[in-house]
C-alpha cells in the first residue's frame, strides 16, 4: 500500500472513531438531559413545554457539540471513503491496463522470436 494509501485508511480510521465517539457522546449526554428533565419538571404540571428560552446547560451545550461533531465526522468518513473507492477503481484500472500492454508487448516479442527462428531455419537449409 502506498503512503497516501495509508495515510487515506488512517484518515478513514480517525473520522469513524471520532463519529463513533461522538454518538456514546451523544447518547449519554442526551439520557442524562433526560433524566435531569424528569427529575425537575413538576409532577402535575400539564405544560411540559421545554425550549431554548435561556442559555444552554452543560449538558444540552454537550448535546449540540455532539450532534454537530457526529454530522462532521459522518461526513468526513464518507467523503474519504469515496476518494479511496475511486482511487482503488483507478488502481484497478490501471493495473488492468498494464497487463494488456504487457500482454500486447510479450506477443510481440513471440512473433518476433517466431520470425527470427524461421530466418535461422531458413539461412540453415540455404547455407546446405
Amino acid at each position: 500500500m502506498s503512503s497516501s494509501g495509508r495515510s487515506s485508511a488512517k484518515y478513514r480510521w480517525w473520522f469513524a472513531c471520532a463519529f463513533v465517539t461522538s454518538l456514546i457522546v451523544l447518547a449519554v449526554s442526551l439520557s442524562l438531559e433526560e433524566d435531569e428533565l424528569r427529575a425537575s419538571a413538576p409532577a402535575t404540571s400539564g405544560d411540559s413545554h421545554v425550549g431554548f428560552a435561556g442559555s444552554l446547560d452543560s449538558l444540552s451545550f454537550f448535546s449540540v457539540v455532539s450532534i454537530a461533531t457526529s454530522v462532521a465526522t459522518f461526513f468526513g468518513f464518507v467523503i474519504t471513503n469515496g476518494i479511496a473507492w475511486r482511487k482503488e477503481r483507478r488502481e484497478g484500472d490501471i493495473a488492468d491496463l498494464e497487463i494488456e500492454k504487457k500482454k500486447l508487448e510479450l506477443e510481440s516479442l513471440r512473433l518476433d522470436i517466431e520470425t527470427k527462428r524461421l530466418a535461422s531455419l531458413s539461412r540453415n537449409k540455404d547455407s546446405t
